[in-house]
Formats: C-alpha cells, sequence, structure tokens
C-alpha cells in the first residue's frame, strides 16, 4: 500500500515536473515556479530543484536559484549539475574565483561536459590569463568538434595571447560553421592585419559595422554608400569613428579622394586640426545622427583603405600631412630650452578604452629616462591621473604641460617645438606622426593592429620608431631599450651638431 501511495506520489510529480518545465520554455516562468514547487512538495529530487533554481536563475534572482541548487546537492551530492548551475551564477555575479572552485566540484564528478571547460576557459580570458584559457577551449572542443562559441573563443584567446596564425586557423573553422558570423569575420581580420595581410584583413574589417556589440554603430542614412566609383561632382559624406587616433591616422585618405566634392564630420577636440587640411572641402562636427546636410554618398572614414586597396606596399605614407600655423609654434617656442634636448611624455590613454591598463605604462617608469644629462621632460599627459602622478614624483623635473594646453591645436604646435615624443599607444603619437615629427612608441605586448610584428618601424609613419613588450605587462625591458637609445639619440646629435 505505501508503495503505491509512492508510485501515485511520483507520477503526480513527474506530472507536475513536465507542466513546470512546458511553462519555463514558454518563458511563463510565475506558473513554471508554481508546478515545480509542488512537484518538489510531492516528490523532492535533486533535478526537479535544479531545474526551479534555473527558473530563478533566468529572472536574476540570484539567492533564490542559490538555494535550490544547494538543495540540489543535499539530495545528491553526486550530480555535477547543481555545481556547474551556482558556478554560472556566481560567474554571473563576479566572484570568478568561488565560480572556479564550483567548476572544478563538477568537473571531478563529470570530466566529460564540455560547457564546464567552456566556462571555465571564459573565466582565464577575463582574467587575462589567455594561454590557460586556451587549455580548457581546447578540451571543450575535443568534445564537441563542432561548436562555432568554442572556435571562437579559441581565436580571441590566441589573438590575445600573441598566436596569430593559430587565431587566424581557429577564426576560418569558425566561419567554415557560420560563414555570416560577423564576430568571427571582425576577429579574423584583426589577426589578418597584425600579420600584414592587408588585402583579406581590411575586407573583412568591414564587418565592424555588423557586430551586435563593440562594434561601430552609424546613424541610419537615406542616401547610399560609396562603393568606390567615379565621383563625378558629387557630394561625398566621410564620417570619422572610432578614436581620436583613428582620425588622425585615417584622414590621410582624404586627398585620395578624387572628382567630388568632401564633406568631413569630425570629433570636436579634432577640428582646428582639420579647418584648413587638404582634401576636405566641407568639415563637420560629429554628430550621432545623420547630419542634416546635402550630400549623395557617404563612406566611414576607416573604410577607405580597403576601399582604395590597401597593402603594406601602397600605404599613404608622406608626412607631414597635418600642419599647424606658424603664429601657434611662436608662441611656443619660448617655453623651450633648446640647449637640451626637449621630450614630450605620455603614459596613459583614454581610461574610458576598455584595454587601457594593458597599454598604458606608470610615470615612474620614465625615470631613467629623466636621469640622463641634457633632457628635459614635457608631461603632455592630460587627466586627473596625470596631475595626481606628477605630484608624487616631483624628483623627475618634469615639466607639466597639462593645463596649457587647451586643444589638439596647442599640442601639436607644443610637438613641433619638441626633438621627441615618447608615447604610449594614444591619439599623440598619431598626431606626432602626422606632423611628421619624432616618436617613439612603446607597444604592449599584443599591440593594436595598425603596428604589425617583429618590426621596430611603422609603414605608417616614417618618423615612428617602435618599443615592443617581449612579455605581458612588463615594462621595465622596453623602459631599458628606450634609455639605451635615447643615450644614442643623444650622442647622435650632440655629434651633428657639431659637424
Amino acid at each position: 500500500m505505501e508503495q503505491t501511495d509512492q508510485n501515485t506520489q511520483f507520477t503526480q510529480a513527474k506530472t507536475l515536473y513536465d507542466k513546470g518545465l512546458a511553462a519555463f520554455q514558454q518563458q511563463d516562468f510565475a506558473q513554471a515556479e508554481h508546478w515545480l514547487q509542488q512537484a518538489i512538495t510531492l516528490h523532492p529530487t535533486d533535478n526537479y530543484c535544479i531545474q526551479l533554481g534555473i527558473v530563478y536563475g533566468v529572472q536574476n534572482q540570484d539567492e533564490a536559484a542559490l538555494t535550490w541548487f544547494q538543495r540540489a546537492i543535499s539530495l545528491n551530492p553526486n550530480n555535477y549539475a547543481p555545481y556547474f548551475n551556482i558556478a554560472n551564477v556566481l560567474q554571473g555575479q563576479r566572484l570568478l574565483d568561488k565560480a572556479l572552485d564550483y567548476y572544478q566540484y563538477a568537473f571531478t564528478l563529470n570530466p566529460l561536459f564540455a560547457p564546464t571547460y567552456n566556462h571555465v576557459g571564459d573565466i582565464l580570458y577575463i582574467q587575462e590569463k589567455y594561454d590557460r584559457a586556451i587549455v580548457y577551449y581546447q578540451h571543450s572542443l575535443a568534445l564537441q568538434p563542432d561548436a562555432y562559441e568554442t572556435l571562437l573563443n579559441l581565436g580571441k584567446s590566441c589573438y590575445r595571447n600573441g598566436q596569430q596564425p593559430q587565431a587566424v586557423h581557429y577564426y576560418q573553422q569558425a566561419l567554415s560553421l557560420r560563414p555570416d558570423a560577423a564576430e568571427a569575420h571582425f576577429g579574423l581580420s584583426l589577426s589578418l592585419l597584425l600579420l600584414g595581410n592587408y588585402t583579406e584583413g581590411w575586407q573583412k574589417y568591414e564587418y565592424r559595422l555588423q557586430l551586435d556589440e563593440g562594434g561601430v554603430k552609424l546613424p541610419i542614412f537615406k542616401k547610399p554608400r560609396w562603393d568606390g566609383s567615379n565621383l563625378a561632382g558629387r557630394r561625398l559624406l566621410v564620417l570619422c569613428e572610432q578614436g581620436l587616433g583613428d582620425t588622425l591616422q585615417f584622414s590621410r585618405y582624404l586627398p585620395l579622394i578624387q572628382g567630388g566634392r568632401v564633406i568631413f564630420t569630425c570629433q570636436t577636440a579634432l577640428m582646428p586640426l582639420f579647418e584648413n587640411f587638404v582634401g576636405i572641402d566641407e568639415l563637420l562636427e560629429y554628430q550621432e545622427q545623420e547630419p542634416k546636410i546635402d550630400y549623395d554618398v557617404y563612406i566611414p572614414l576607416m573604410s577607405l583603405p580597403a576601399l582604395f586597396h590597401t597593402t603594406l606596399e601602397t600605404i599613404p605614407h608622406h608626412v607631414p600631412y597635418l600642419s599647424v600655423s606658424p603664429q601657434k609654434i611662436a608662441q611656443w617656442q619660448p617655453r623651450f630650452d633648446h640647449q637640451k634636448f626637449n621630450i614630450g611624455i605620455v603614459w596613459s590613454g583614454n581610461p574610458q578604452f576598455i584595454d587601457n591598463h594593458n597599454r598604458s605604462c606608470q610615470l615612474a617608469d620614465f625615470l631613467p629616462l629623466a636621469q640622463i644629462s641634457e633632457i628635459q621632460l614635457y608631461s603632455l599627459q592630460k587627466g586627473d591621473a596625470a596631475q595626481l602622478q606628477l605630484t608624487e614624483f616631483t624628483e623627475l623635473s618634469i615639466i607639466n604641460l597639462n593645463q596649457e594646453l587647451q586643444d589638439f591645436a596647442d599640442t601639436a604646435a607644443v610637438l613641433r617645438c619638441l626633438d621627441l615624443l615618447i608615447s604610449v599607444d594614444t591619439s599623440v603619437p598619431h598626431l606626432a606622426g602626422a606632423l611628421g615629427v619624432p616618436i617613439w612608441l612603446l607597444l604592449k605586448y599584443v599591440p593594436d593592429c595598425r603596428w604589425l610584428l617583429d618590426r621596430n618601424d611603422s609603414p605608417w609613419y616614417p618618423t615612428m620608431r617602435l618599443f615592443r613588450q617581449t612579455s605581458p605587462k612588463n615594462w621595465q625591458p622596453v623602459f631599458q631599450q628606450v634609455t639605451e637609445a635615447l643615450q644614442q639619440f643623444k650622442k647622435s646629435r650632440i655629434l651633428s651638431d657639431h659637424l
């Protein structure tokens, strides 16, 4: 009799569970909670508790979800699923180390569940432990060889880890599964550009415009996009995009546009630099909506390299292509002691940029340079952090120009007065390069795709010299090279002055 009652309860509970699961699949979460709780009351099992936890989890009710996952563990400590789900919640809360502990429990109970390897890989990727992330993603791929997301993650991890040929391989594998996947195309473009494959790289870079997250969002245009055909007197609207450095770098293409009238939208901060720029017929301040101006066709600025079929050999590299008024330069000249070597320094980019912590160094890293005789350092660093660090390192004898640089025209004039700029990868070295000013650029281990690999020069800027990290987050060897190069630079300048 007792066995019959148990069987009846089991059957009724299973019916209630099935109703709850159906409601969940229809996203009727309130009804799903109702049926699942009744099922658990009749016949509590670990799987029923897990499903109820998942219902709460998708509604971002984390504490309720964790309660039911823990209840599932108490009912069956040998089931990997509640440990996996608890780890998912903790990962979403950015409690990454605790999440890793629970994923390890899940591994112990079920070492053949591919998603666990993927999630651990994701955490290690967030923690910038790319070599370890690759190992976990590869384990996942071995269990699920046709998993697009895993192949994409391997491509991104190899890119970040400095393994570009491997990144290309995984991106291509991902695209064999999803040929239209914008994220894989865009990731592939970055690796190809770093490797110097500009023919394919710039074409695939166009997928930046199709990304759901992190891409370039353009206004909706009523007129067609320019396809490179003869403009024949038409009005072409060219839109700046992304950062200030991107605008400074790729504005070199504007004078190459022939046969039409060029209208250029520009970031407010750069407007003074482009007022008399050759190749611009009308200059507009950038806005997020379609400009209220008459035009016939449009093109995003960073689509011009693909449109002009740019290769390493055909980069427009003649400098200077930006200019500063002689009057502006004359205003700044008296500020500099030309008996010394005047060097501008920049140690951080825009703090809002997601990878700024990797591309930036510290003011303290410049200490060896400040100790070289006959050298005067000038801070061109903007922002409150600049002021704070300069206050902390008064022994560096750096002249701070931060408060006096009202706009990029001032910065450009200062650069023309300097003997050299030493900077991390931000907008100021692009300005220096466009002006033809000597620039030493300090690059993180895996640099932006425009700087290529394994070379100390740039085909984009003839006056630029590159100093690269040889291991992630380690600036000390870079500054050792810079110090030695600066001492040699000073000797050569003294020698040339006496010839």
